[in-house]
Order: structure tokens, then C-alpha cells, then sequence
């Protein structure tokens, strides 16, 4: 993606967070409006969950991941000023790389957090729909991939937006003036 693209989208995340300072402050609400968090912070996040796998495997105990359970209502509240919002207490869903029904998701979270890194590392972006095809012997379908992301953006606490991965865009188009030149040159 562009430089100009990524611009977009952090201006977009500046104003997110000014309206929500606006709604506290108009509100007396508390709200909390979480701000963008920097390249270094987000790779420490990243390498922190590594550590933690690389401490298991060195204790002899078998790497686990701990990821919020997204499809549990009693883990969602309603905050009239911001809409749904992650509870501050939730269940779990423990993915171990031991059990035979986890362990291919537990290799596909650590696959799709290297990517990650690598994004957030060299300042790059990419869609669910390039790390799909580029990964497509690891992922059934492009569904199982969306669920890891959304797994990882859970687990990390950060939006989508921040591990560098984009949504596909569907008929957007955006920056050069596109005209079109019919058969007999009317435009």
C-alpha cells in the first residue's frame, strides 16, 4: 500500500481519538480512547507473546497461546458514548501447541504474527487477501485466515489497523482523476 494510503488511515485513527477525548469531555463519561501506540511498542507486544512461548519451551512445557474467546457475548459490554467494547474481564480460549485440534491454529497464529512483525517493522502494509495468497498452503480459506487476525488483534489489544493489515478495498478508488473516453468521445 502507499505511503499516502497508510497517511489516510493514521489521520483517521488521530480523529477517532479526538472525537472520543470529545465525548468524555462533553459527556463527564469516562471514555477510554486509547492512543496510537508506536512501531516499537507494537513489535515489543509482539516479541513479548515470543518470549513467552521461547520461556515454555525452555521450562519443557508446551507453548500456549491465550487469546480472548471473540465468540462469547459475556465478553462484550455496551458503552453508550463508543458502542461494543471488549469487557475488561473475559474469558479465554487457551491454544496449545501439544493437543492435536490446536496445534495447526497455533502454527498459523505464530506464522501470521512473524508476518506482522515484519510489516511493523519495515513501516509496510498488507491486505488479509496478499497474506492469504502468499501463505495459501497454511490456510484452508481466506475465513480461517480473517479469524487468526482478529485472534491476534484480540490477544495484542490492538486494532487491525495497527499490525499493518488492511482490509481488501471493494470498488474504492482514491488520488488520480480516472476519466473514461467512449467509442465516439464523449466522455
Amino acid at each position: 500500500m502507499s505511503s499516502s494510503g497508510a497517511h489516510i488511515f493514521s489521520e483517521i485513527d488521530k480523529l477517532r481519538v479526538r472525537q472520543l477525548n470529545n465525548i468524555e469531555m462533553t459527556s463527564g463519561q469516562s471514555v477510554f480512547a486509547d492512543r496510537e501506540l508506536s512501531q516499537t511498542e507494537i513489535l515489543n507486544q509482539i516479541e513479548g507473546v515470543i518470549l513467552r512461548i521461547v520461556t515454555s519451551l525452555s521450562k519443557d512445557e508446551a507453548p500456549a497461546l491465550v487469546v480472548p474467546n471473540r465468540s462469547s457475548w459475556a465478553n462484550v459490554s455496551f458503552n453508550d458514548a463508543i458502542g461494543l467494547q471488549m469487557s475488561s474481564e473475559h474469558c479465554v480460549t487457551t491454544i496449545r501447541s501439544d493437543c492435536p485440534s490446536s496445534a495447526t491454529k497455533s502454527a498459523q497464529i505464530l506464522k501470521i504474527l512473524s508476518v506482522i512483525y515484519t510489516l511493523v517493522q519495515s513501516n509496510s502494509y498488507a491486505t488479509k487477501r496478499d497474506i492469504f495468497y502468499s501463505n495459501t498452503q497454511l490456510f484452508s480459506s481466506q475465513r480461517s485466515l480473517d479469524a487468526i487476525i482478529d485472534d491476534i488483534s484480540c490477544m495484542l489489544k490492538l486494532p487491525r489497523r495497527s499490525l499493518h493489515v488492511l482490509a481488501t478495498s471493494k470498488g474504492l478508488i482514491s488520488g488520480i482523476e480516472i476519466m473514461c473516453i467512449y467509442k465516439y468521445g464523449s466522455v
